[in-house]
């Protein structure tokens, strides 16, 4: 009886327009490029509001909007670790962009200083770890990982 008296008698949270998509609920490539991430996002469904186009005003500031880490496939302890600010959140999400932009300067090398072609690129990266952690299925990827690296070099040139 108690716990559904406090799931009823909550007081209301103030909330206001989501910073990231601005109260759409998705992240279309206008926000994308607003926000810098053209390289590191895909239009879809926002992480920072997880889609309701509204967030607790409490969260704003808490991470910035711009955050590649905060996904949709964030695990919902680790994303309440990263709005808590935990250092070992923090820690894995700084890994996590730097990891992110090793694997951008890598296909670039590849391409414009090693010649390798897009195909090529694929091949090389789908076959380490920084492409394949864990059991990824690269392979069920490979057309839209041929994809972004297309985007990489256009958006290089």
């Amino acid at each position: 009886m108690n716990f559904i008296k406090r799931l009823f008698n909550r007081p209301p949270t103030e909330t206001a327009e989501c910073p990231r998509c601005l109260g759409k609920g998705n992240v279309d490539q206008g926000d994308i490029k607003r926000l810098g991430q053209e390289l590191r996002w895909r239009p879809g469904k926002c992480a920072y509001c997880q889609g309701a186009g509204r967030v607790d005003v409490s969260l704003i500031g808490r991470i910035s909007t711009d955050e590649a880490y905060l996904t949709l496939n964030l695990p919902t302890g680790e994303r309440e670790l990263l709005f808590a600010g935990d250092p070992r959140a923090i820690q894995r999400k700084e890994k996590r962009n730097a990891e992110f932009e090793k694997l951008i300067t890598k296909i670039r090398v590849l391409y414009f200083e090693q010649n390798h072609s897009v195909e090529e690129i694929a091949k090389i990266l789908m076959g380490s770890d920084m492409i394949a952690p864990r059991g990824f299925n690269v392979e069920k990827h490979r057309r839209e990982f041929i994809s972004y690296i297309k985007i990489v070099i256009d958006e290089a040139d």
